[in-house]
Formats: C-alpha cells, sequence, structure tokens
C-alpha cells in the first residue's frame, strides 16, 4: 500500500489463539463459529503482523506482536505459533537496524 511517500507492507509474525467467547463477547458463538471455528478448547486462530514501511531513505519496522518470550505452557495456552522469520532480530534483515521510539 502506498500512503504519500512510503510503501506499507505487512509482514507475518506468527498465529496464537485465543477464546472464542472472549473475543466476540455478546455475539452467540452460533453466529461466530462460521466464520471462525474455534478448536476444542474454544479458542479461534488470531494474527500478528508487522509493517514495514519504506521512504524517503527510512525503513521503520512497527512490530506490537507478542514477542518470542513464552514458556511451554503459555505457547500451550495461546496456541503460538511464530514462523520461522520471526526469530530473526530486524536488526539481522537487510537493510534494517535496530533503533527504539522514546515512547
Amino acid at each position: 500500500m502506498q500512503i504519500g511517500n512510503y510503501q506499507v507492507k505487512l509482514l507475518d509474525a506468527g498465529r496464537f489463539r485465543l477464546d472464542g467467547g472472549a473475543m466476540f463477547g455478546v455475539v452467540p458463538r452460533t453466529l461466530w463459529e462460521r466464520q471462525k471455528p474455534g478448536d476444542e478448547r474454544n479458542r479461534i486462530q488470531m494474527c500478528t503482523n508487522l509493517l514495514l514501511i519504506e521512504g524517503e531513505k527510512r525503513k521503520i519496522l512497527v512490530d506490537t506482536g507478542i514477542g518470542d518470550s513464552f514458556d511451554d505452557k503459555l505457547n500451550d495456552i495461546y496456541g503460538s505459533i511464530i514462523p520461522a522469520t520471526a526469530w530473526l532480530p530486524p536488526c539481522s534483515r537487510p537493510g534494517l537496524s535496530r533503533s527504539r521510539s522514546p515512547m
């Protein structure tokens, strides 16, 4: 997607699962289950994504993901599926270096 002078790309950062009832609130399960069927623990698959913003000689990686510090118990609870590329620190990807915002 192009926004002004910037190209914005969506990068897959993995999958995880959360309780479907908690995600859809008062919507009856029979309605949301058609679009997002739950697993045996009533969890629905969710996605985490990164935004790579490129333009004006800058590359900005926006990461609001779940991280990679879950132990085995939390990985089981959340059904975390992290792709192999997500384990690479951003600074090891071509053309990127690590920088933290002041926020």
